[in-house]
């Protein structure tokens, strides 16, 4: 056991401290730090397979960050540069000594992250160690612009693209026994170039309950690409809106009805002769195919899954708060709002109906949980065979 240990395990840290020499004090600050660093490279490699394997699911939790909140106290920022880390850690797990002996901090781990690749990854744990905040930034950077494609040849210039000037000029010298350029002729347009729209931030100061109602909008609308971006979500709301309040200033605009078109008596036929009628064989006849099928366990169903319908989702809604349901092992209830799906607790492929007791709400990773437990998680694509198949007999 080391000193500072020993000295941890039978008092404060701060009386320990107060009866320690200047040179003790130093050896223990020393050793802490090597104990810290340690202890840091290990929490890394577990927590890649911890997230590895899904494990904060079965507890309730939709997201690894929520987990490390609610059960080691800490903050979003610091769960999420870990999981960073250990994720990098995974890929490289070259990193960890390198974590352990101090040459990479975790600051450095998540900046180095996303430009770390199997071909510089000695080189970047030779370079990068032991540098300093602005210096590691400054590293990155040129990481980033040594991975940069590289451009493509230019496209050579065409007539087109020159001003009328820089033609005439370019034919002056020996244009003596052309035929001369009508100055009024102008080159047609270039092809313009796509540009991002221009964009602005908006700032705005709002309360606690307009935020919860913001999040509560997004994780409602995550189910497509307009919940992950809040300048859509602001953009759709502010659409319905100015809609909304058009139509009760002015009135619903009319809707304008397409009329099918009649041919008229001109075009039809007057008479029908005997061979321009289609006649089917006596013994071709339609074949019926039921709309509905027995399933082998199950309800009597049609080809389409049944729709559940819009009171029944809104009662199952209502009933749980728009929140996942799923209890973890511990009791932990997941709460999550965001892209709650409907779940039948008797899957429908085992009987279950589309009745309010028999749906609630699950989360999408809770989903598929529940799912791999009852059987019905997706199966694997099936391998090619190893030998070509010789010609079948």
């Amino acid at each position: 056991m080391s000193v500072a240990a020993e000295f941890v395990s039978d008092c404060s840290v701060v009386e320990a401290a107060e009866g320690l020499s200047d040179l003790d004090l130093t050896r223990c600050v020393a050793d802490c730090a090597a104990r810290e660093r340690q202890s840091l490279a290990g929490l890394l490699g577990f927590l890649a397979e911890f997230d590895a394997r899904d494990l904060h699911e079965p507890a309730g939790f939709d997201a690894l960050y929520k987990y490390l909140m609610h059960h080691f106290g800490w903050s979003a920022s610091s769960a999420f540069k870990r999981i960073q880390a250990a994720r990098a850690c995974r890929c490289f797990p070259e990193l960890l000594p390198a974590i352990a002996a101090g040459d990479l901090n975790l600051s450095a781990v998540c900046a180095l992250a996303p430009v770390l690749k199997a071909e510089n990854l000695s080189r970047v744990l030779f370079e990068a160690a032991r540098l300093p905040r602005e210096e590691l930034k400054v590293y990155v950077e040129d990481l980033r612009a040594e991975q940069a494609p590289e451009p493509g040849p230019q496209r050579p210039v065409t007539p087109f693209q020159l001003t009328l000037g820089a033609v005439i000029a370019s034919e002056s010298c020996g244009a003596s026994d052309r035929t001369p350029i009508d100055p009024r002729w102008v080159p047609p347009p270039s092809p313009l170039e796509r540009r991002a729209p221009e964009l602005t931030s908006l700032n705005v100061k709002v309360d606690a309950s307009f935020h919860a109602l913001f999040a509560r909008v997004r994780a409602l609308c995550a189910h497509g690409p307009a919940g992950r971006d809040p300048a859509r979500v602001l953009r759709r709301g502010l659409e319905m809106l100015l809609e909304a309040e058009e139509k009760r200033r002015f009135g619903a605009p009319r809707k304008v009805k397409r009329r099918a078109e009649v041919a008229s008596s001109a075009d039809a036929p007057a008479v029908v002769t005997v061979s321009q009628i289609s006649t089917v064989p006596p013994e071709v006849t339609e074949a019926v195919v039921p709309d509905v099928v027995v399933a082998e366990s199950g309800p009597r169903v049609s080809y389409e899954r049944e729709h559940v319908l819009a009171a029944v989702r809104r009662e199952v809604y209502d009933r749980d708060d728009g929140c996942c349901t799923f209890v973890g092992d511990d009791g932990h209830v997941c709460g999550s709002r965001y892209a709650v799906q409907l779940h039948h607790r008797i899957a429908w492929a085992h009987g279950g109906s589309n009745t309010p007791e028999n749906l609630t709400l699950h989360c999408g990773p809770h989903n598929r949980l529940v799912g791999k437990r009852d059987g019905l998680g997706r199966r694997p694509p099936p391998r090619a065979p190893a030998e070509p198949r010789g010609p079948s007999t």
